[in-house]
């Protein structure tokens, strides 16, 4: 099975409410820590094509002086 965007939003909501535990599609998942968490974060991220080589966002941020 492939992670999708609705995995990695589920584990990010997780991890911003500081919960461990989550049911996802009927299931119960739990993670031992929120380090880990923060690792699989990463791995779904790159497997989703969301971060280049280096980790960083694909996603340019453009700020203007004026």
């Amino acid at each position: 099975m492939a992670w999708t965007q609705a995995h990695l939003d589920a584990l990010e909501l997780s991890i911003v409410r500081g919960v461990k535990s989550t049911t996802y599609d009927g299931e119960r998942v739990e993670y031992g820590s929120i380090g880990e968490m923060l690792q699989l974060r990463a791995v779904m991220r790159e497997a989703l094509g969301l971060v280049g080589a280096m980790g960083a966002s694909r996603y340019a941020v453009f700020h203007s002086d004026r």
